[in-house]
């Protein structure tokens, strides 16, 4: 994120780099049938999405319980500290529990 241009695109290409050759370990050579690539960091994140720092899931700020600014507004079915999809499912199971079955 504090890497100068320069800097910054070098060390993008220099990774892309890296994880072909990683893909490499786990698949037939692919590269001869590459038209383009594109690849991203946290700062290609936080530019075009806004999250701070390039936070990839969820809502930057976490409430394990749901709560949000507003009273009786609950968010369920979100990333609220776990990851991706997986995360959202059992965000929404954990605050509907609390929420509708607990009466918290």
């Amino acid at each position: 994120m504090n890497l100068a241009e320069d800097e910054y695109l070098r060390a993008k290409e220099e990774w892309t780099a890296k994880i072909v050759e990683s893909a490499l370990r786990y698949m037939p050579d692919f590269r001869s049938h590459v038209v383009d690539t594109d690849a991203f960091t946290p700062k290609t994140i936080t530019k075009f999405t806004s999250h701070l720092d390039g936070a990839l899931y969820g809502s930057p700020r976490k409430s394990r319980n749901g709560s949000t600014q507003f009273s009786n507004l609950y968010l369920a079915g979100a990333d609220q500290g776990y990851v991706g999809i997986v995360g959202a499912m059992l965000g929404g199971v954990a605050v509907a529990n609390n929420r509708i079955l607990r009466g918290d």
